[in-house]
């Protein structure tokens, strides 16, 4: 899997309110063209969260005891959140 752009995203809201796009420390990209702000923004916030929610995951399933099934759909999101599923 290649590696994204590095976040923290900042959304910029263009005046012709047609193109919503990221800011990140080095460039500035497309994310949605015709895309709702409301969107764009979800976009950017969870790209932002995206590592250290997973992170957590991985903590709390090395640490805790959880029932079987609670456990094995974790297990799977946590793959999911990490493209290996």
């Amino acid at each position: 899997m290649s590696k994204h752009t590095p976040t923290p995203w900042r959304l910029n809201r263009p005046a012709d309110d047609i193109l919503s796009s990221v800011r990140t420390e080095n460039n500035q990209f497309c994310i949605a063209l015709g895309t709702s702000h409301e969107d764009a923004e979800l976009i950017v916030r969870s790209v932002n969260c995206h590592a250290e929610l997973v992170d957590f995951l991985k903590d709390r399933l090395e640490v805790m005891t959880f029932p079987e099934d609670v456990e094995n759909r974790l297990i799977d999101l946590l793959a999911r959140a990490r493209g290996e599923a």
